[in-house]
């Protein structure tokens, strides 16, 4: 995903998350090119209040939509596909 590319998809994480970093790499062989973006979820009290202790979450980058771990490729292709423009 270049600088400019706003992403289309969020990976709510924690830092020293190991379930985190597990789904990043999921995400990464799925596509590396993906237009995702890891955001810790521990800068922004919303996101603390509103996913707690669910991380790792694949969302789309309006919230709306969120796939919570545990979650394999063939979820994240589903979860994707299903809300592709």
């Amino acid at each position: 995903m270049s600088a400019l590319t706003t992403p289309k998809w969020l990976l709510l994480t924690r830092e020293q998350c190991c379930l985190c970093e597990q789904a990043w790499q999921l995400l990464q062989q799925l596509d590396p090119g993906i237009a995702c973006k890891q955001l810790d979820i521990d800068t922004n009290l919303d996101l603390i209040c509103r996913f707690g202790d669910q991380v790792p979450v694949l969302t789309s980058a309006d919230l709306k939509n969120c796939l919570c771990w545990p979650f394999s490729q063939e979820d994240i292709q589903l979860f994707i596909s299903d809300r592709a423009v």
